[in-house]
């Protein structure tokens, strides 16, 4: 699906010998660019989504011990 954004016969059948131009090397490029900075963002919020839970889980442990 993402390919076809980037250009439509890049979708076609495999092994068919396909010309690609400047432009659409850039545009894949791009994409691919894109997507990396997708999943560092996830990777980022599942970080500190467990982050929150351990600190939260450690504080009422802790509670728990009288500390």
């Amino acid at each position: 699906m993402i390919i076809t954004k980037v250009h439509p016969t890049l979708n076609e059948l495999c092994g068919i010998s396909k010309n690609i131009s400047d432009s659409i090397l850039a545009k894949l490029n791009s994409t691919v660019e894109s997507l990396k900075a997708e999943k560092q963002t996830q990777l980022e919020k599942v970080n500190f989504t467990i982050n929150v839970v351990v600190t939260s889980g450690s504080y009422y442990a802790n509670l728990g011990n009288g500390i």
